[in-house]
């Protein structure tokens, strides 16, 4: 479904036409039968092949080093990184495990930050809020600090 190339498929725009479908199927792995969200099979599928490119000999040991590796080659992979952003500017709650892994990017740009604000708020979003611990902690810290600043006189004027 997926080639190396991607010649065959538009994959960010079956993903996101799959997220509006939210079409589920009958998924069969040896006896095992379940149901899958036909975008999770298709980005999965992607996330996977960008994964598998970063693989190295399988009799390499290192796996502190072929994690970094795979890392550092989803954080490189545009076509991931263009999927994840779309996904994150939806305004939906998404199975899961996509959310863990569009977070395993280190850092989005700015203009996304709103997106994902809004995704911890709305939703609940545990990977958004482990996200915006681990990079903009320090902004919301200063934004906090100078709002509670702001309120603080408007409220011993009330007194």
């Amino acid at each position: 479904m997926i080639s190396e190339n991607n010649k065959y498929i538009n994959i960010q725009k079956e993903i996101l036409d799959a997220i509006a479908n939210k079409k589920i199927v009958q998924t069969h792995s040896g006896c095992i039968v379940d149901k899958e969200l036909t975008y999770s099979i298709i980005y999965h599928k992607y996330w996977n092949l960008v994964r598998a490119r970063a693989s190295k000999n399988p009799n390499e040991s290192d796996k502190e080093e072929t994690e970094l590796i795979g890392r550092k080659t989803l954080n490189e992979d545009n076509l991931l990184r263009n999927i994840n952003s779309e996904i994150l500017k939806l305004d939906e709650d998404l199975f899961w495990l996509i959310y863990d892994r569009a977070f395993e990017i280190e850092k989005y740009d700015e203009t996304l930050k709103k997106n994902i604000i809004h995704l911890l708020f709305k939703y609940n979003n545990s990977y958004a809020f482990k996200y915006l611990k681990k990079n903009i902690l320090m902004t919301l810290i200063i934004s906090i600090q100078n709002i509670l600043l702001n309120i603080s006189p408007k409220l011993n004027s009330i007194r």
